[in-house]
C-alpha cells in the first residue's frame, strides 16, 4: 500500500533547498521504493542503489510534475519511475566480479 501523498509536500519539494520537505519525503517513500525492489528480486545493495536513483530522478523532475487526473496521481507516477528503475537494474545483469591475480598481472606486463 502506497502512503497518502500531500500536495503541500509535493509543492515544497520543488524548492531543492527545503531540506525538511526532502527529509519528510524520503522518510515516507524510501522504504516503499526499497521494498518494491526487494520484492522484485533485487539484492539489498542493488535495491539500495535503485532507490537512490529513483530519489534522484524525483528530485530532477518534481518541479515539472503537475497533477493530471487523466494520467493519474503522483503515486502512480512514482510507481512507474520505480518500476522502470527496477527493470533497468535487472536488465543490467549481475555485477561482474573484479578479476585479478598473478595471471592477470603477467598479461598486463606483457
Amino acid at each position: 500500500m502506497l502512503p497518502e501523498t500531500r500536495e503541500s509536500l509535493l509543492i515544497r519539494l520543488a524548492d531543492a533547498d527545503d531540506a525538511r520537505a526532502w527529509d519528510e519525503f524520503v522518510a515516507i517513500y524510501r522504504p516503499m521504493i526499497l521494498r518494491l525492489g526487494l520484492r522484485k528480486g533485487l539484492q539489498v545493495c542493488d535495491a539500495e542503489d535503485m532507490t537512490q536513483r529513483v530519489l534522484m530522478s524525483v528530485s530532477r523532475a518534481i518541479s515539472e510534475w503537475e497533477k493530471d487526473p487523466a494520467r493519474g496521481g503522483f503515486r502512480i507516477w512514482l510507481r512507474s519511475v520505480t518500476r522502470n528503475a527496477i527493470l533497468n537494474t535487472l536488465q543490467r545483469g549481475p555485477r561482474t566480479p573484479a578479476l585479478g591475480g598473478s595471471d592477470f598481472l603477467e598479461i598486463c606486463h606483457e
